[in-house]
């Protein structure tokens, strides 16, 4: 009865330290994987460079990590310029206080709440690079799953 015991010992032992190294290879490629597109996000050359503070300023945060699950969040510390910098945003300009005429001569005009004049000018456009590089993760993310499941076999 001993015999059979050890065996069950010798496979559990196995089977753990095959767990624990496939774990370790897991993460390290999501790490790796996560640092790529941090610097993929940076060299974007779709992303308008004004005074480059924007592409520097991307991220990877490691949120949890334990065994058997590793969170990893790419961000960029200046967040409030990410919604106007993906979508694009309208100008607009404040003329002032409106004295009660408008001219017939400015167009795009708006009275806002507090009496100021407001130009509505042209819009600056989207430069989309947050959904192309997390389309390009989740694509890199399968495949080291595909190869990590291929190795087991």
């Amino acid at each position: 009865m001993s015999s059979i015991d050890s065996f069950a010992d010798d496979i559990y032992n196995a089977l753990q330290s095959y767990s624990t190294q496939v774990d370790n290879v897991l993460q390290e490629e999501l790490i790796k994987l996560a640092d790529d597109t941090k610097n993929e996000l940076r060299t974007d050359p779709s992303i308008p460079k004004r005074t480059g503070k924007y592409k520097k300023s991307f991220y990877v945060n490691r949120t949890a990590r334990g065994r058997g699950y590793i969170r990893l969040t790419v961000a960029n510390k200046l967040f409030y310029l990410t919604h106007i910098l993906e979508n694009g945003h309208e100008n607009v300009r404040s003329l002032g206080k409106a004295n009660g005429t408008i001219s017939k001569d400015v167009h795009f005009t708006k009275l806002a709440k507090d009496d100021r004049l407001i130009l509505k000018g042209n819009r600056t456009p989207g430069h989309p690079h947050w959904k192309p590089a997390q389309d390009r993760l989740n694509r890199k993310q399968a495949e080291i799953f595909k190869k990590i499941g291929e190795v087991g076999k």
